[in-house]
């Protein structure tokens, strides 16, 4: 397909740009890509970009004063247009896109048959690695309860691969009849695979075809006069049941739809994605986003089908409260994608309507919720801007803090909030290879100058940026900030430090001689010090992982003949540094990789033997 480049955004000829449809990218001068779209004609697209800026919304317009250059890709069909689209934003991600974000990826549930005894887990994340995958779901708390209940109803196995292969006994969930023991061959390996069938039917939406294969097996056992199996069938019958019972019955068996609504107050929209599977709600997942003068919602409700079901299989009906952009387009698309037929419609009556309108009541239930937070920050940030005298009422504030632990192994922690909470997406830790000893000033200043850096490429500065410490570390991350290319406006930096009392804390500002003593009960004091409390969490337990990671390794460091490769190995074979201490010379010897001489090494020197 053919590229079009331009260096320059005002200083641009239309006719250069074809009447047909595409992709178009914008960049800013560091190339980075700053916003993605598709087009059905791409010269009356980009008109409407590049012509008169008042017109524009407000985030296209603040795109376009970042914007350096742009790309255009031609395609033949604005179908492939879109498939383009679709994918170059999962791959960028460009700040500047209507993307759906939540703030945290939903669990998934993963069963791989290509492993010869197949588990069950929760992943964040969705790949094509062949194996299945079921979700997401908006409850990670629902989903383990579920997966809890169906391996112990099926026998399931919970432990790693690497576990399962070098046990020489059953574990205790098979002595509590929660597992079935194919670690020791208890089940035969084609009822195993046969049971994560039947699991993989029951995620699937076939419910009622489980329960009753359960039931005519349970039949057939009794009938045999095998009254052990059949109380297990029962048994099992049973628990599902216990799983099912939690959800109501909304429409017929044959009901499997996904119901999109949008609901929008002042510049909110909230999107409820209401999962429907045989007749049951399996749940509702919820995307918020802020509007800017302009956006349609019908171009937001196309975003967001191709932002949420290009990692997530959608069923074969998705009923919505107003029809997307390109919907037809949109079809093809996914259909293409999934390998069967999808139909996106508005319901005009019946089942399908009163759930779309179940969808809509959630998306404008989340609206109220968030309107009551907003209104609470709103007040709050107020409070920041005439107690730190900003020019501005921040939203994003960001705290940074130095861990370590006797001066071992330093970590750099930094945590994001935006309106007042958490924003997890934001959370960063950091390495100082390249500083010697333990210099937390110096720490800080490298932290804060890359921070600062990273932020100006991309556009990404906080309003606010609080630093753990006194005027010492408030210095040094002015330094930082400066060697980074700060302006001295935003992000504003600031200094908590530990007052007289508990609780006392002080507030230091940059270039004002005496710090800020509120009073304990302050408003603005008790934000501060829960961002200031939270980065210190999120960097004591970074800090920790890092040092219990360099510890089970350098518990393995003084065998002769183990450098870092066959720790690493040792590691990964067994899962855990106590399963190496507890194999046996035969277990090791197995190690792939392993010579049989450093085995004997190993196991010798681990049991105080002379080699």
């Amino acid at each position: 397909m053919p590229l079009f480049q331009f260096s320059d955004t005002s200083d641009i000829s239309m006719s250069d740009i074809p009447l047909a449809p595409g992709v178009y990218i914008f960049r800013n001068p560091s190339g980075n890509v700053l916003y993605v779209g598709k087009a059905g004609m791409l010269r009356k697209r980009l008109a409407a970009y590049l012509g008169k800026k008042s017109g524009v919304p407000a985030r296209t317009a603040m795109m376009l004063r970042h914007a350096a250059s742009f790309e255009i890709i031609v395609t033949p069909t604005e179908k492939e247009a879109l498939i383009l689209e679709a994918t170059l934003i999962k791959k960028y991600r460009p700040r500047y896109n209507i993307i759906f974000r939540d703030d945290k990826a939903y669990p998934f549930l993963r069963i791989n048959m290509r492993e010869p005894w197949p588990s069950l887990g929760i992943v964040r994340r969705r790949r094509r690695d062949g194996a299945e995958y079921f979700g997401p779901y908006p409850s990670a708390g629902a989903l383990r309860e579920t997966v809890r209940l169906v391996q112990a109803t099926f026998g399931i196995r919970t432990c790693t691969t690497s576990t399962m292969k070098n046990r020489d006994r059953a574990c205790l969930q098979f002595q509590m009849a929660k597992c079935s023991g194919p670690c020791v061959k208890a089940i035969s390996q084609e009822e195993y695979r046969g049971r994560v069938r039947q699991v993989l039917d029951f995620f699937s939406g076939k419910r009622s075809d489980v329960l009753a294969s359960l039931r005519a097996r349970m039949k057939e056992a009794a009938s045999a006069m095998d009254f052990e199996r059949a109380a297990s069938l029962r048994d099992q019958i049973a628990a599902l049941e216990k799983v099912l019972e939690k959800q109501s019955v909304v429409a017929g068996i044959n009901a499997s739809w996904d119901c999109v609504a949008m609901a929008t107050l002042d510049s909110d929209a909230s999107v409820a994605i209401l999962r429907v599977r045989e007749g049951l709600v399996s749940g509702c997942d919820m995307r918020r986003i802020t509007l800017e003068d302009g956006d349609r919602p019908e171009e937001l409700l196309r975003a967001l089908l191709v932002d949420y079901y290009q990692d997530g299989a959608p069923p074969r009906d998705i009923l919505m409260s107003r029809l997307p952009a390109g919907a037809e387009a949109l079809e093809e698309w996914l259909s293409g994608l999934w390998g069967y037929g999808v139909k996106i419609s508005v319901p005009g009556r019946g089942d399908r309507k009163r759930l779309v309108e179940m969808a809509l009541a959630n998306a404008a239930k989340d609206l109220e919720s968030l309107a009551v937070g907003r209104r609470r920050w709103n007040k709050l940030s107020g409070l920041l801007k005439h107690r730190l005298d900003l020019d501005f009422s921040p939203v994003t504030v960001e705290c940074v803090d130095i861990s370590h632990t006797g001066g071992e192994l330093p970590v750099g922690s930094l945590v994001a909030f935006r309106y007042g909470e958490p924003w997890k997406r934001g959370y960063r830790t950091y390495a100082f290879p390249h500083i010697e000893g333990i210099d937390d000033y110096a720490m800080i200043q490298d932290l804060v100058r890359r921070r600062i850096e990273k932020g100006l490429s991309t556009d990404s500065l906080p309003d606010l940026l609080v630093i753990d410490g006194g005027p010492g570390q408030l210095s040094s991350a002015v330094r930082g900030a400066t060697d980074g290319g700060w302006n001295g406006k935003r992000p504003f930096i600031c200094a908590i430090a530990k007052g007289r009392g508990a609780g006392m804390d002080r507030l230091y500002i940059h270039e004002r001689e005496e710090p800020l003593e509120p009073e304990r009960n302050d408003p603005v004091l008790l934000f501060v010090q829960r961002v200031r409390d939270e980065a210190h969490r999120f960097g004591i337990r970074s800090h920790r992982k890092r040092r219990d990671s360099k510890r089970k390794v350098s518990a393995l460091s003084d065998i002769p003949g183990i450098g870092p490769s066959r720790q690493r190995l040792l590691l990964r074979s067994f899962g855990s540094l106590a399963r190496v201490r507890q194999a046996s010379l035969r277990e090791l010897k197995a190690v792939q990789g392993l010579p049989a001489s450093t085995a004997e090494k190993v196991y010798n020197f681990i049991h105080g033997k002379n080699s």
